[in-house]
Order: C-alpha cells, then structure tokens, then sequence
C-alpha cells in the first residue's frame, strides 16, 4: 500500500486483525474499537507507506513530528504505545518490527478497505466555528473543531446520548467482584489504552454512574479555553457543551445522567454550572471557591452536591441540596490548614474522602458522610491529584508520595499503601463495572544558570524533573532533587567543571529537601520511609549518609542554622499544623519554635529566622530563638498556596513575583545586619512561571540557578473492567 500522503489520509486499511480508519483515529477489530492520539496514527501511516521496508529513526522524528524539536526517546515511547493499542509484543512482534541501530519496519501486508467500513460507525458532524477568546497576549479570533453541529443534529446527538444512558445494559449488571478490583496491578495500568485523540489537553474525566457516559474537559491552553465533552465509552456518541471562551472543568453526571455539572472559571471567578444532555442554557447553580482548583461530587442519593467555597477563613466543603438550593457547611479547616477539595463519597454512601492543604502539600482526609468525625490518613503530606474509591474500603489516589507521580491502592482501614503505577497519572475515576480512566500529564523541567546580566546557560537536560536546588556557600556545588532514574534522589553538580552525580542512597524510598552546611561539606537531607520523614546527612567525602542523630521520626526540610551551632526542622504536630523546631546540634535539647501558626517555609540568617506561613502572602523576621515576630515584607505579596517563592543570601532577598509590565521576575531587597529590609527592586532574571523552591541565588548574589519547566502533554488514558483485559 503505497500511497500519497495525501492519498492515505482517509482511507481505511486492515494490518493483521485490525480495521484502522484514519479520519477517526480508530483500530477497529469486532467489537473492540480503540481510539488513539493522531499522533500515533501519522506514525502508523508513516510505516504503512514504506511497504514492509525499514524507515529510520531519523525518517520518522522529521516525518511526524514535522519541524518540532524533539529526540529519540519521544519517538521509542510513541512505538511502545503504537504497539500496545495494536496488542503486539516487542519482544515478539507480529506487526511492528525494530531494527537495531536503523529503525522499524510493519510485518505483515497492508490491505486497502472499501471506504464503507467508514459508515459502520457513523462520526458525528462537526462544523467549522469561529470563536472569539480573551488572552494574556490580547484579544484572537481561534479557528477550533467542535463536536457542535446545527441545532436539529445537536439535539439528535443529545437523544442519543440520554437514550443508551438510559436504555443501554448497566455496567452495573457485571460490576466487578471485590476480588478483581483488588487484584488491580500494575500490569493491569500498564495495557491503559488512550481513550480520546482531541488536539490540546484532556483533562477531569469522570464516568456517569451508570458507566455508560464519559465527561472530560477538552482545553484549547493557547487560546486560554476548555469545553466540557461527553461521550459513551466506545466513542460512537459525543457532543460538546456551549461554551463562550470559558474554563470548563470537572464535569460530573447528575444521578440519573439526564444533567451535567461542572465548574467554569472566568477570570478571578468561579461558578458551579449546570445545564441539561438534551440542550438548553448552561445554568449558574452556585459560587465555587475561587483560590483552589477543586472538582465536585454528588452525595449518595444523588440528592446534593458537594464542592469547595470560600470562607472568611479558608475554603472548605459545602453541600449545596437540589431539592431546595440550600447550602450547608460540611468541613471547616482550622487556621494554617488552607483548602479543603476534591470531594468523593463512597459508593455506600457511609464515607467522603477529600485533600486538605495547599496544592503544592495535600493530606487525605477521611469523615462520615455529614462531614463529621475527620481523621487523617496515613500518607505522605504530598501532591495528590485526585482521588476515587475503588470499593468501600480502598482508594485509588493520584499522588508523588512514593517520590514521582502514580496511582496507589490504600486501604482506609489498616493503612496499607501499594504502589500500582500509570507514571504521571493524575484525577483518576472508576465505574461501577471496574473500568479505570485518568488524566495522563508529561511534565518535564531542567535546571538553568542564570548570570547577573540575565544571561541564560541549561545546566541539566533530560525528560524528566529537577527541582529543589540549593547552592552550596562557597558556591561551588549545586544539590537538587531529581526522579530521572526512578524515586527521587538527590544530585550534585560541580558549578565549575559542569560534573554530576547521584549520592549514594538508597534507592528504595524518596529523598528530598537538601541544604548545606556552613562549611559546604555536609547536606542534610530528608528520607521519607514508609511515608515518615527522617532526617539524614551526607559528608562530600562520605560513602553512605548517616542518620542524623537525636532528631525524631517525623521530621523534615531540616536546615543548619546560621551560627552552625544548631538546627531547624518542620514537624507536624497533632491539629496538622507544621510546627518548627530548634536543636543543639551534639548536644541535648529540642524546643518547639514560638513562631505562630502553621510554617510552609523558613531560612536563618545573621539577622535572624525568616519564616513563611501556611496561606500567607507575607514574610516574618524572627529573633534568632524564634521568639519577636515582625512583617518584613513591603509592597510585594508572596505566592499563598505555592511554598518557597523566597531565598536568602548574606545580603538580600530574592522573590518571585508578577511584574504588571514583565510578567513573572526575581526581585532583590537588600538586608542589613540589623535584619531592616529595604524596598524591593526588579533584577534583569526573568521567570516562566513561579515554582516552589524554583530559585537558588549564588552567596556573591551574581547569578542564579532556577527550574524551568512545563506541562508538555495532558491527555486520557482507560482501562477496560476486568472482564475485558487481556489475560
């Protein structure tokens, strides 16, 4: 089959068993239809085109990844997908060959199809609309592709849906037993198979409660919009909802799947929306909490739905009834505990599980259906992305606890944690019948050198994640953390000779929050052992760190104070507030720190102890004791929800903030010996975005190491229900 390019953009083909009908990005054998990202579908038709013959790897980043600066690994990952969605083995192919050192070559003949195999299952229309948007960069007219089509479709489209919601077999008729949903593995999230091939980001999926319908938001992140789709599990039904430039996310099915809820955000503004499959106008149900991105649920009945808002405090859980619009209160954080999201009851109705913190450092908090009798349950205070029930006992979370990004079982009851997979995995969901979905993000982010002039240079470079540096003070060294080979380590690069390395620790658990010692010999570190913190060091000249005396389980982030005579360390006292603690080093002696309130950050100086609270924008300057508290800051406000915007050098402060005329940029307020800190004045180091711990000034204050990183993908990835995976 060799074929134009242009040729065999629609045309239908079989390779093996598979039907592949290119306009719909789907393989196609009996009753198993596959959607997958066109990406992978030009990559396919790339090999098809070379008739059996090898096409290199250097033929296929230039074909397919046309113009864009990508390498080889992109192009090896795309393969390793291609092949699963097609069920072949790479170490025994029958579709998809390697061949080592050149490139891949298909296996099997390729078989032109009539293009009626097209009309067994119809696409929807679609149309051509032209929309107007508001983005930062100004006002744009954006050509986008919706599943929207005239009226008398859309509302055909709409029956449809409502229809099979209502008429089609129920998931629920062969839900999974206990037993297979506890056998989930992670060889089971290992053969997920992307479920939609939207252009943009994917993002909130969530399955109706019957199973049959699936709702995400599509996000157009150029054009600064998200729209909320629906579909049924195959993709043989989907629609769009009205939208007009919004941000629509965290759609939720009423309980009998006639509705959709979802939050839309406008600007500085949230609002909970709700609007009908069949058509209609999207309705404006309540105010949602503006300073946390936080999704919905419905209690048991379906009766209620629960969502964050704002508080004179902070946000918390509220239950908003359908039946009357009245709104009750449901959790309250204390003072430094932040946000209370992410609600989801469990399926008996008995439990509701949700996040508490910041984004940047969450609990999983558990509690009666009424919002009552909250607990905490044993995990790592960390990211967590999302959470769903798997049964009534078990969770499905999506979480960096374990020291990168995937999917853990636990076990409400006894506090088991296992590890299950699906790396980068993020807002999870499960229907009735054991079927998975989840939001997959690719992130990546590398360290640059900064000079005084702003003059950029990359430092690090790989596909994965480094973050948390801090320069040594003689300001040769640079540590950070990195999950590049695995579970977060941490690494040392020599600043002169460009050379790095990974410290020997062990491999079996996480390791974060490196700081240096006066000297520059030692780190301290944090190792994170069945989720409790434990404070280790490490000597340059060393082989192995040593635990670090008579600091308890528990603690973390331990930094050396400034007269190198003591210690400080965070550690979470009863209420969950972060509570800070000072220790003699070689000598007894531990004392909490009287600094107020919950610490999300803090660095000794000469002058005395500078901390940052939990959900403030301001700085604190202590006496060296921890004891007289005063505001240091001026005219600039940190970042509430995102710790450690600010470091210190001998002389001045640096923060990342917004700049009205230049965006994101460091700004410089000089210190004195008296701890008087001056107005703060722009530097020329310019910011992408602001990052917890994203910026390490060197002591001389002549230049900079910061992380520069990005979302680079946001897509969905399934998981059919037990009965269907493949053995």
């Amino acid at each position: 089959m060799n074929q134009a390019d242009g040729g065999a953009d629609r045309t239908a083909f079989r390779i093996g068993r598979w039907h592949i009908v290119p306009d719909r990005h789907e393989f196609q054998s009996g009753d198993d239809v596959r959607r997958v990202q066109p990406l992978l579908m030009a990559l396919l038709r790339r090999l098809v085109q070379a008739d059996g013959q090898t096409v290199s790897r250097e033929e296929l980043l230039s074909s397919v990844w046309n113009r864009r600066m990508v390498n080889d690994e992109v192009l090896s990952r795309a393969v390793a997908d291609l092949r699963r969605a097609l069920d072949d083995d790479a170490r025994q192919p029958t579709l998809i060959e390697t061949v080592p050192k050149l490139g891949y070559r298909l296996l099997v003949p390729v078989e032109p199809l009539s293009d009626g195999l097209a009309a067994e299952a119809p696409l929807q229309p679609e149309t051509e609309t032209e929309t107007e948007t508001e983005t930062e960069s100004g006002r744009r007219r954006v050509m986008s592709r919706i599943l929207v089509p005239a009226a008398v479709i859309a509302a055909g489209i709409a029956v449809a849906i409502l229809w099979r919601a209502g008429h089609a077999p129920s998931p629920t008729a062969e839900t999974a037993d206990s037993a297979a949903i506890e056998a989930l593995s992670a060889a089971d999230l290992a053969s997920a198979r992307p479920l939609v091939s939207d252009p943009g980001w994917s993002q909130t999926p969530r399955f109706s409660r019957r199973g049959e319908l699936i709702a995400y938001s599509a996000a157009d992140p150029d054009a600064g919009v998200a729209r909320i789709r629906v579909r049924s599990r195959d993709g043989r039904i989907a629609s769009t909802l009205p939208n007009e430039g919004q941000w629509d996310i965290c759609p939720l099915f009423s309980q009998d799947g006639v509705d959709v809820f979802w939050t839309r955000h406008v600007g500085e503004d949230c609002q909970l929306m709700r609007m009908p499959l069949a058509g209609g106008k999207p309705l404006r149900v309540a105010a949602c909490s503006s300073s946390v991105r936080s999704c919905p649920d419905l209690t048991h009945d379906g009766r209620a739905i629960t969502f964050t808002a704002d508080n004179e405090v902070a946000g918390g859980l509220v239950a908003l009834s359908l039946d009357d619009g009245a709104i009750h209160p449901l959790t309250t954080p204390g003072p430094g505990q932040v946000n209370d999201a992410d609600p989801r009851y469990s399926s008996d109705g008995r439990h509701l599980v949700f996040l508490r913190g910041v984004s940047s450092s969450r609990r999983i908090m558990l509690a009666g259906a009424r919002g009552d009798d909250v607990r905490e349950l044993p995990l790592t205070e960390s990211r967590i992305y999302g959470v769903a029930w798997l049964n009534d006992r078990s969770l499905l979370i999506a979480t960096d606890s374990e020291g990168f990004r995937a999917l853990i079982r636990l076990d409400i009851h006894d506090g088991t944690r296992t590890l299950l997979g699906a790396p980068g995995a993020r807002y999870p969901d499960r229907a009735s019948d054991g079927a998975l979905v989840w939001e997959v993000a690719h992130y990546q982010s590398n360290l640059w050198q900064i000079g005084a002039d702003g003059a950029e240079r990359q430092l690090t470079h790989h596909r994965r994640s480094d973050g948390s540096q801090v320069i040594s003070p003689d300001g040769r060294w640079l540590a950070f953390q990195s999950n590049r080979e695995g579970l977060d380590g941490i690494w040392l690069l020599d600043l002169e000779t460009g050379d790095e390395r990974r410290l020997p620790l062990s491999t079996a658990e996480p390791w974060s929050y490196p700081s240096w010692s006066p000297d520059s010999q030692t780190l301290l570190l944090t190792r994170h052992v069945d989720g409790v913190g434990q404070v280790w060091s490490y000597r340059l000249d060393a082989t192995a760190p040593q635990r670090f005396p008579d600091v308890p389980d528990g603690a973390f982030d331990a930094q050396y104070a400034a007269d190198g005579e003591h210690l400080w360390y965070l550690r979470r006292a009863d209420d969950g507030r972060r509570v800070l603690w000072r220790a003699s080093i070689g000598g007894a002696g531990h004392a909490i720190s009287p600094v107020p309130g919950s610490v999300v950050s803090f660095a000794d100086h000469r002058s005395g102890l500078f901390v940052q609270r939990v959900d403030s924008r301001s700085l604190l300057r202590c006496s060296s004791d921890g004891w007289d508290c005063r505001d240091v800051m001026h005219t600039l406000e940190l970042a509430a929800d995102i710790p450690g915007t600010w470091s210190l050098t001998d002389s001045a402060i640096y923060l990342q903030a917004r700049n009205a005329q230049d965006g994101i940029a460091l700004w410089r307020a000089s210190i004195n010996s008296k701890g008087d800190v001056d107005e703060p004045a722009l530097t020329a180091w310019r910011l992408e975005t602001i990052k917890p711990r994203g910026v390490a000034v060197r002591p001389d204050g002549i230049g900079a190491v910061i992380m520069r990183g990005s979302l680079t993908q946001l897509e969905l990835a399934w998981l059919p229900p037990p009965a269907q995976r493949q053995p």
